[in-house]
């Protein structure tokens, strides 16, 4: 019948998985094990690919991501630029209307001073400026008032009114004798009894 011979495992072999706790081994599974040898070559080269290829889409991934940033920031730094310059553009707007408002004012204070025989019309613009403003639509207030009273306060700063429109200044300039000029020489001489 059952030869007990048979399922009993070679002394060699007992000896053998004795040595390495192992149960014996046959002849089968030496097969599978070479299966199992080429199947693992075949698995670690897969399993090699594999990891190449998740390597390559990390690298990818992570200049895919670089690049995005970069893009965004330039994005923030060109919004950035041209925020700043609106933001310079809007000074430089607001400093030449500040200059046109001033240029304006000062021409309108020297206009009326020449006309009301202002003697220095950079003391009249210095003393009547901060109490006049000019609006976007060039319409000047306060100028007139300012004017008429600086000529009660401070009339030594303008001409007096002759007879015929002119001033005194001028009336006064008819009977001077230019500095330069042969009619001063000939007075000079004349008081001095040379002539």
């Amino acid at each position: 019948m059952n030869d007990p011979t048979e399922n009993t495992p070679a002394p060699d072999a007992a000896k053998e998985s004795e040595a390495n706790n192992q149960p014996p081994k046959s002849s089968e599974q030496s097969a599978s094990q070479a299966d199992e040898s080429k199947l693992a070559d075949a698995g670690k080269a897969a399993l090699t690919a594999e990891r190449e290829a998740r390597k390559t889409a990390e690298r990818e991934l992570k200049q895919v991501n670089a690049r995005l940033k970069a893009l965004e920031d330039k994005g923030k730094d060109q919004i950035t630029l041209l925020t700043e310059r609106v933001e310079a553009a809007e000074k430089r707007a607001a400093e030449a209307k500040t200059k046109w408002r001033d240029a304006a004012k000062t021409g309108a204070i020297t206009r009326a001073a020449t006309a009301a025989n202002a003697i220095d019309n950079e003391a009249i613009i210095a003393l009547i400026n901060p109490l006049v403003s000019v609006e976007d639509d060039e319409t000047i207030f306060g100028l007139d008032e300012a004017l008429e009273n600086l000529k009660t306060t401070k009339p030594h700063l303008f001409r007096k009114q002759t007879g015929l429109g002119q001033t005194d200044a001028a009336a006064q300039n008819k009977n001077d004798v230019p500095l330069n000029s042969d009619a001063l020489l000939d007075a000079l001489k004349a008081a001095v009894g040379l002539r």
